[in-house]
């Protein structure tokens, strides 16, 4: 953190996982944990569809944001709906 602070004061942008230059520590390894975490889950979805023919994945928060440019580019451009 910049500067001490309560534990009932922390936000959410306290732990965001930023990797800029004016990033704070805990926001720097938010990110490399995030980067790291990413690649494990495109890599275990590229390995369950090696080898079967449909694979559920659910996603909480923003994981699929972050990780769409990844699975873009091993499965092309995924369409979405609604279910009724």
């Amino acid at each position: 953190m910049p500067y001490p602070k309560s534990v009932l004061d922390i936000s959410n942008d306290d732990a965001a996982p930023h990797g800029g230059s004016n990033a704070t520590y805990v926001q720097k390894i938010s990110n490399k944990v995030c980067l790291i975490r990413d690649r494990a889950i495109v890599q275990t979805i590229e390995r369950m569809l090696a080898s079967y023919s449909r694979v559920l994945v659910v996603y909480g928060g923003s994981h699929l944001i972050t990780q769409e440019p990844a699975l873009e580019s091993l499965l092309g451009k995924g369409s979405y709906f609604q279910l009724d």
